[in-house]
């Protein structure tokens, strides 16, 4: 329905057509002769604006995630309009800005891999699109981070033992046990608790914060301790083997056995580890109360129970 009026030179006429949706279009040349030697003349044409690719690029920080850490996705995609999100099955919808990109943060993440599923359903102008990418969230114990010193919630080694094997594998990290008895590389490979302090102080003045306005930044949750009394002749290896066994075959529950054997469940843990001392197991539990945290430890030590 667009027209224009040109001036014909040398036999030839631009004319630039811009903004166009994709699809068929119908053009008409009609030609005036202003010499009256020429004949006025109409030619029909038509032509097609294929649909654009869209590209989309997926970008996930930080690097590194561990339990309890956070997952920010920076989304950005080769066109106008709305875009979806699937992170292991949840779904997002997010408009792309002006740059052509979106954002999404995803927290409270189990230690395994995760899938980020991205679909542009296209538009007139863009054809449809999508992309997979998948991250990884790791575990650990009590683990601060050397450039920030934040402190972050993990669940690897207990023993000092296994702490040190730990940082000596991932450079840059410090470990310790539940009791911040800190290890701290660059001092040496045993706990300290006053290089604990020292990092717990500096951590204070690096953010600028009273000890209560820095724990209200931290999720709340809530420790029980328990433990199972065996006779001397039990063998806890294989005791702690069958629940790993049992609970390895749940879907929403995440085992680790670097020291003795870790239950991750969706919003909470159960910690089952031997006593070298005694012919007992600890059995140590988090929620986010402490009836929760009691509750779950005590229904695993019923299973560990039958068991024995």
């Amino acid at each position: 329905g667009e027209s224009f009026i040109k001036e014909i030179t040398n036999g030839y006429v631009e004319i630039p057509l811009e903004d166009l949706n994709a699809g068929f279009k119908n053009a008409t040349v009609k030609f005036t002769s202003a010499d009256g030697y020429n004949s006025n003349m109409t030619v029909n044409y038509k032509f097609v604006i294929n649909q654009a690719e869209s590209h989309i690029d997926i970008n996930i920080t930080p690097e590194v995630i561990y339990v309890g850490g956070k997952a920010f996705l920076n989304i950005t995609v080769s066109c106008t309009g709305e875009v979806k999100i699937y992170v292991d099955g949840k779904e997002y919808i997010r408009t792309l800005d002006e740059n052509n990109k979106v954002y999404v943060t995803t927290d409270s993440l189990s230690a395994c891999e995760h899938t980020v599923y991205v679909y542009y359903p296209g538009d007139v102008n863009y054809k449809d699109s999508s992309a997979v990418k998948t991250f990884t969230v790791l575990e650990g114990n009590f683990i601060v981070n050397s450039t920030g010193f934040e402190y972050v919630t993990l669940a690897e080694a207990v023993a000092a033992s296994n702490g040190t094997d730990t940082i000596i594998a991932r450079p840059g990290t410090y470990t310790g046990e539940g009791n911040v008895g800190v290890i701290y590389p660059e001092a040496h490979y045993g706990r300290d608790a006053l290089v604990g302090i020292a990092l717990f102080l500096s951590h204070l003045a690096h953010e600028k914060k009273s000890v209560s306005e820095l724990r209200a930044t931290y999720p709340n949750y809530c420790i029980a301790k328990n433990r199972i009394d065996l006779e001397p002749s039990t063998d806890v290896d294989a005791i702690l083997a069958k629940v790993k066994e049992l609970y390895g075959q749940e879907k929403d529950v995440t085992v680790n056995d670097i020291d003795g054997v870790k239950l991750d469940f969706p919003e909470k843990w159960v910690h089952l580890r031997k006593s070298n001392t005694e012919p007992i197991i600890r059995v140590y539990s988090e929620a986010s109360t402490e009836e929760a945290a009691d509750e779950i430890g005590k229904k695993i030590m019923d299973v560990v129970k039958t068991m024995s």
